[in-house]
């Protein structure tokens, strides 16, 4: 009865506050959520080998949490931990997308192959960047993007000293980081990271600067809707939402 067109499973990390949010949001009527969290620890994580125990907690969890939320029968998976999908290069990419199919048995949503479909359908090359990581995972995402075929016209990572932190990322930084990195030859700014606070204030920057503005949580779940042909209007989502 309530979910007669798809069940969307999410995996997440157990310290992140905003995915769920930003998949509910992005919910027409028949479809529901259904999450899966990775324990992790809300640790310090600005030294590069805080930074590297934290990724590989998360790594570790997610077959675990595969299994769990796919006891709910869910149609499609996304895959909340972005710095995963990044991880590794374009091979890198294409490989845990194909081992999380494997295993699931569903299709797969992952923050990197989700961004470049959205970029591609925009016919967007030139782009702007902003995450909430500390320089290691900021070098895993550009890596990707460069390899992938895309210009960076401007980086910014926020440096969020703990997980939780990052959801604590005011509108003001937020904005602030928009207007810097709008600099000239931009054509997109795009957002990584599954636990900021972005997808709410994405679609007014992109009313205010006249280009697309992508959260990377709206991407994931635009692109596990139109998979499945689920093509409804969802005003106030953004652009990417009017796209087929």
């Amino acid at each position: 009865m309530y979910a007669p067109r798809l069940r969307m499973g999410v995996v997440t990390p157990s310290t992140n506050t905003t995915l769920e949010v930003d998949c509910h949001d992005a919910r027409p009527t028949g479809v529901t959520v259904h999450t899966a969290r990775i324990p992790i620890q809300n640790r310090k994580i600005a030294s590069d080998a805080a930074y590297d125990e934290h990724v590989k907690a998360m790594r570790a969890g997610i077959g675990e949490a595969v299994s769990r939320v796919m006891t709910c029968s869910p149609d499609h998976l996304i895959m909340g931990v972005a710095l995963e999908a990044f991880w590794g290069g374009v091979a890198g990419s294409r490989q845990l997308q194909a081992d999380l199919e494997a295993e699931a048995g569903v299709p797969v949503s992952i923050g990197s192959n989700a961004l470049s479909q959205a970029l591609d359908t925009l016919k967007v090359r030139r782009i702007s960047v902003l995450t909430p990581h500390m320089p290691a995972g900021d070098e895993q995402v550009r890596g990707w993007l460069e390899e992938a075929g895309y210009d960076i016209c401007a980086f910014q990572g926020l440096k969020c000293q703990s997980p939780t932190l990052i959801a604590e990322v005011t509108v003001e930084q937020m904005r602030e980081s928009i207007a810097a990195l709008n600099v000239e030859h931009c054509e997109a700014i795009v957002q990584v990271g599954t636990n900021l606070q972005f997808a709410r204030l994405a679609p007014a920057a992109e009313q205010m600067l006249g280009k697309p503005v992508l959260a990377l949580n709206s991407v994931m779940c635009w692109q596990a809707l139109r998979h499945h042909s689920i093509n409804d209007a969802m005003p106030g989502l953004g652009v990417l939402f009017e796209h087929h």
